[in-house]
């Protein structure tokens, strides 16, 4: 099986990662960390910066995720672009059977676009799973799995 686990560079991305391994996967899964650099309208400086938090978070997120899941192959990727059309692109490159991203809940509008798992559900080749996010603060009752490994 492969599958993609789409990330971004803020803290939301422990929470797909957590999501993920608490599910039961086939030991030759190999999973793909992407994250997509978005162009903004300083591109020079700010791509560099977000590159290297880029780099930073698929590091991490790939250490938790072979941590958890030893068995499994795990790779990671930058890329730059729009993230849905990325995301897709690589899906059907890579032929995907699954990808896994975060989702705030947010619904688009005439006014507002479609969101990047908007875009991704509606045009990509393979099934997507959407972790709803909850904000960064953490329960108080239940540790998270990152807090968890820190103790």
């Amino acid at each position: 099986m492969k599958v993609i686990i789409a990330v971004d560079q803020t803290d939301n991305w422990k929470q797909i990662i957590e999501a993920t391994v608490k599910r039961p996967w086939p030991s030759d899964t190999i999973f793909r960390i992407l994250t997509v650099v978005e162009p903004g309208d300083d591109a020079l400086d700010k791509t560099k910066t977000q590159g290297s938090s880029a780099d930073k978070v698929v590091h991490e997120a790939r250490a938790l995720l072979f941590k958890h899941l030893p068995g499994c192959t795990v790779y990671s990727e930058v890329r730059k672009g729009k993230a849905a059309d990325e995301l897709v692109t690589v899906a059907a490159n890579w032929m995907v059977d699954k990808i896994i991203l975060g989702t705030h809940g947010r619904k688009s509008n005439r006014l507002i676009p479609a969101t990047v798992p908007q875009q991704v559900s509606q045009n990509s080749c393979c099934s997507v799973d959407l972790v709803k996010l909850t904000p960064a603060k953490a329960s108080a009752g239940e540790p998270s799995l990152t807090q968890a490994t820190a103790q």
